[in-house]
Formats: structure tokens, C-alpha cells, sequence
């Protein structure tokens, strides 16, 4: 059985098309043998009444001269038993005889033995007695019963061709609306905004179209008004954060400017999450690159503020056709993470496995619960929500899915069987130019 809808309705369809198909062509067949059987049997009781009533008033030796100019090649022929020369064998009866010998006898006629010759024609042999003598009855069988069949064969094809192929549009049909829906729900899961699907005619299918324009709409809606809020929260935070600032390194006490400005610092981290969450897609161009260098900038960076990293690059790696800042962005809140959650070593490794291309950060925590992983990787979500004081805002990972799927790369986060978290991102070289 076919999983798809559209195979599963076309086989439904099909079937019932080929089964009404069979049943008609069987009723056809049957009406047709019974109606043959009738009309032969009528000729034949015809035929003998006429003979009977003419026989009747002849004496033996004109009854003989009468058959004998009677008895005609493939015509309903009487033979006395004495000059008749019958099949020896029987040979078995198919349906079309049956039916006849039915009619035969609900007509009125009787026999004593019946026998039946394919070669050279086909004929019926009945032996009956007429005028208290013992003759054989012999019944043409008509051959325009094959060429009737093939007709009826070619012709219930032909309808079935046309059934199933009218079966396949239907389905198609009516299967459309729905990979319609399918496509559109693909394309807001990987977050595009799909075009408003066509309302159509049918009433369920308008009635769902009408349903999911409305809840793209308001997704869209919702995350216009997220994205407006973010920016307003950014924009009006930054300003007397940077005042703030100043204000701080000013200060004499050296133990109390150093904890503010730390605190400063996670203020400044998590709203610079909220604008790289809100920067969406990478408005950039698009260049050719080499991971190394980007990530050897990285480990400079985080030298200069004490951080050192483990960083193991790839040797003659293919060049890439990155967004730049994205990928310093998608490498800023990877290893923050790991900073912030992990332990220390944090290593970077990158490495090519056929023909993409992974970029792998790992820590030495203690990981998180795998059941947690998918919902870590959806904005504002924390592991422990209680936790306020260690500067994240539970918008990393949801930076770097975004990241990642702009650059149609693969994003996975797991427990490294020897501790801490690793999260791998698979870069697919080949459509690199095409797709970044």
C-alpha cells in the first residue's frame, strides 16, 4: 500500500474503478451468454416444430428424401440415429453450452444424450425422438462469440483506461491543496514567510487555506512587534549603558568598579544578543573565505581579553562563500556559551568529512540533559529560568541555529561522550557559492 495520500486515494480509486470495471464486464458477458442461449433455443424449437408438423404426413422413405434436402452445412441439421456418425467422446460443456441446454430444456425439449464436436466446427449433438424414431438434433455452435468477447474486452479497457486515468486527475486533484499546505508549513518551519496559500473552491479546502493565511499572518505579526520591542529595548538601553559606563571607570574605588563594570559587560553581552537575534539573516555579502583565518581572528580576540582557546584547524581545507561577520557572530555566542556554562578547556576544531565542511566547539562542563537540547535552541529559553546572574540571555543557541541555517548548514548539539557540551555545524561545500 502506498504511504503517500495521493498514492494511497490513486490506488483506492484505481481499485474501485477496476472493480466496477470487472463486474461490468462480467454482468455483460452473462446477459449476453443467456440471450444467445434464448435465441438459439427458440430457433431451434422453432425449427423442429416445422419439421415435426411436415414429417408428420410423410412416410418413411420421404421423410429420408425430406432431410436429406433439408440438411444443410452449418444449419440446424436432423439425422436419423441409423445415418448419423456423432463424436465418440463427450467433451466437456463451458458455460455458453450450459446456458443453452438450460433454455433447451426449460423450453421443452428433451434429450437423451448430448455430445459436442470442436472440429471442423463447432457443433452441438442432441439425441431426441421425433415422431417416436430416435434422431440426432445437430446445433451449430456460432463463432462470433470470441470476436463478441474481444470486443467487449477492448472495450472495457478502453473505459478502464480512462477510468484510471480520470482516477489519477482526481486524486492529483484533490492531493494538490494539501502538498500545497505541506510546502508552505516547510517554509515556516525553516523561518521564510511563505506566500498566502490559494483559497480554491472546495469548502474544506478554502476553509483550511483561509485557517493557515490567517496563522502566518499572525506569526508574522508576532514577530514583527518581537523584533520592534528588541529594538526599541537595544537601542534605549545602549545609550546610558555607554554613559553609565564612563561614569564607572571614573571612580576611585577600584574593588566596586571592577564589579560594576562586569556587570556593565553582561548588560552590553546580552543586549548585543538581542541585536544579533534581531539582525536575523546576514544583510552582508556574501565572500569567499577561509575558516582558519576567521576562526584564527576569533582566538586572537578572546586572547586579548585572557581567554585562550584550543583551536585545531584544518590543513588545505577549500575555501568558502561565507557571510563574515555572521560566522564571528555564530563563534562569539558558541564560545561565550561555553564560557559562561562550560569549563574550561574550550576547543575549536575544524575539519573536512567528504564534501562538507565541520565546525565543532566543545567544553569540559558538565553538559546539559538531552532531553533539554531542542529546547535550548529556541529564543529566551534557559536551562535553569532561576538563573539571572550569569549575564545570558537564552538567546545564543537560537543565534547560531539562525546562523547556521542561513548558510543551509547543519546544526547539532550533543554530550560529548567524554564530557562537557559539542556542537557541530556541517557546511556543505559543494553548494556553498550557490546557496550562502
Amino acid at each position: 500500500m502506498p504511504r503517500s495520500l495521493f498514492g494511497r486515494l490513486a490506488a483506492m480509486l484505481v481499485g474501485l474503478v477496476m472493480v466496477s470495471q470487472l463486474f461490468t464486464l462480467g454482468l455483460l458477458h452473462y446477459n449476453w451468454r443467456h440471450q444467445m442461449a434464448q435465441q438459439i433455443s427458440e430457433e431451434v424449437i422453432d425449427a423442429l416444430a416445422d419439421l415435426e408438423s411436415t414429417l408428420a404426413n410423410m412416410n418413411a422413405d420421404e421423410r429420408a428424401l425430406y432431410l436429406d434436402a433439408y440438411n444443410r452445412p452449418f444449419s440446424i441439421n436432423l439425422l436419423p440415429r441409423t445415418a448419423a456418425r456423432p463424436p465418440i467422446n463427450h467433451q466437456p460443456l463451458d458455460g455458453d453450452l450450459d446456458a443453452l441446454l438450460i433454455h433447451l430444456k426449460a423450453d421443452g425439449l428433451a434429450f437423451n444424450d448430448v455430445r459436442f464436436q470442436l472440429l471442423p466446427k463447432p457443433l452441438l449433438w442432441l439425441q431426441i425422438n421425433m415422431l417416436n424414431e430416435p434422431h440426432w438434433l445437430v446445433i451449430p455452435i456460432g463463432s462470433p462469440q470470441p470476436q463478441l468477447r474481444t470486443t467487449l474486452s477492448l472495450a472495457v479497457l478502453g473505459f478502464s483506461a480512462i477510468a484510471v486515468v480520470a482516477a489519477f486527475f482526481f486524486a492529483w486533484y484533490l492531493n494538490r491543496p494539501l502538498k500545497q499546505l505541506i510546502s508552505a508549513a516547510r517554509q515556516l518551519t525553516q523561518g521564510e514567510h511563505p506566500a498566502p496559500l490559494p483559497e480554491g473552491k472546495m469548502r474544506e479546502t478554502r476553509s483550511l487555506a483561509k485557517t493557515f493565511n490567517s496563522m502566518t499572518q499572525a506569526l508574522q505579526q508576532a514577530e514583527t512587534d518581537r523584533r520592534v520591542m528588541l529594538a526599541g529595548i537595544s537601542h534605549d538601553v545602549r545609550t546610558p549603558l555607554t554613559r553609565l559606563r564612563l561614569g564607572v571607570e571614573m571612580m576611585q574605588d577600584n574593588s566596586l568598579r571592577e564589579g560594576m563594570l562586569t556587570d556593565i559587560d553582561d548588560i552590553d553581552r546580552i543586549v548585543r544578543q538581542f541585536r544579533d537575534f534581531i539582525a536575523g539573516e546576514p544583510e552582508e555579502q556574501a565572500q569567499v573565505c577561509d575558516l582558519n583565518e576567521l576562526l584564527r581572528d576569533t582566538q586572537d580576540r578572546y586572547q586579548r581579553q585572557g581567554l585562550m582557546l584550543q583551536i585545531q584547524p584544518a590543513v588545505d581545507i577549500p575555501l568558502v562563500k561565507v557571510h563574515p561577520l555572521a560566522i564571528q557572530r555564530l563563534l562569539t555566542n558558541l564560545i561565550d556559551n561555553a564560557r559562561l556554562y562550560g569549563a574550561p578547556p574550550i576547543e575549536i576544531t575544524i575539519k573536512q568529512i567528504d564534501a562538507r565542511l565541520i565546525l565543532q566547539v566543545r567544553d569540559h562542563g558538565q553538559g546539559i540533559p538531552s532531553h533539554m537540547i531542542l529546547t535550548l535552541m529556541q529564543p529566551f529559553t534557559r536551562l535553569d529560568p532561576a538563573r539571572r546572574a550569569d549575564g545570558g540571555s537564552g538567546l545564543g543557541l537560537a543565534i547560531v541555529r539562525r546562523i547556521a541555517d542561513a548558510h543551509r548548514a547543519e546544526l547539532q548539539v550533543s554530550n560529548h561522550p567524554a564530557g562537557g557540551l559539542l556542537v557541530s555545524i556541517a557546511f556543505p561545500i559543494a553548494t556553498q557559492a550557490q546557496n550562502a
